[in-house]
């Protein structure tokens, strides 16, 4: 799946942002945030949109860990719930943002393939 159509999910399904197109343009807007994310709203590559996505986790009760693997080989991240066999998700990518998005996404059950 290409970055953009992942960072149009995580901000309907993470964020919980409601997105239409407009129709004069191929921009995507939030119905309260008035985003125009297909331009400027990327998590995917940007870390501090990456940031906005842990937040929103984390106020939902979920803790985050995000680490960088041996030898500059990418990023983990973690996302758990703290009680007992809770919600238990890591994902790997080559960088902190994607791996963000990707473990964001899969903690609200939608998996997600990067089209390399």
């Amino acid at each position: 799946m290409k970055l953009q159509k992942i960072n149009n999910l995580v901000a309907e399904k993470v964020m919980n942002w409601k997105l239409e197109k407009l129709a004069f343009s191929d921009y995507w807007v939030g119905e309260q945030d008035g985003w125009f994310l297909k331009q400027l709203w990327k998590p995917t590559t940007n870390i501090e949109d990456a940031w906005l996505v842990v937040e929103k986790l984390e106020n939902s009760y979920l803790q985050v860990h995000i680490a960088t693997l041996n030898m500059n080989e990418g990023y983990s991240v973690q996302i758990y719930k703290p009680e007992q066999n809770g919600l238990n998700i890591i994902k790997y990518a080559d960088s902190a943002p994607l791996a963000i998005c990707l473990a964001a996404l899969k903690s609200v059950g939608v998996e997600v393939e990067v089209d390399g």
